[in-house]
């Protein structure tokens, strides 16, 4: 499911693709969010927030963040785009 959206993602927003990361690489090896709940669940980092290129282009561009998510669920699942 996350090299879909990953994949998907990067393809449409042009972010550069860093890879999948396991929650049990962060500091606490675990992300709760993630791991105490019962339905599938990720965390998508959609930019660095500290890197001024990935900030503008996200301001300027987030209407394909939001497309490229879209996009990505949708081929996981499967489903048509609307």
């Amino acid at each position: 499911m996350a090299n879909t959206l990953i994949s998907k993602y990067c393809n449409i927003t042009g972010f550069h693709n860093r890879g999948v990361k396991p929650d049990t690489a962060t500091r606490h090896k675990k992300l709760g969010w993630i791991r105490d709940i019962k339905v599938w669940s990720l965390l998508i980092e959609c930019c660095f927030i500290d890197n001024p290129d990935d900030m503008k282009k996200l301001q300027q561009e987030h209407d394909k963040v939001v497309e490229a998510i879209y996009s990505g669920i949708c081929d996981v699942f499967k489903i048509g785009e609307v």
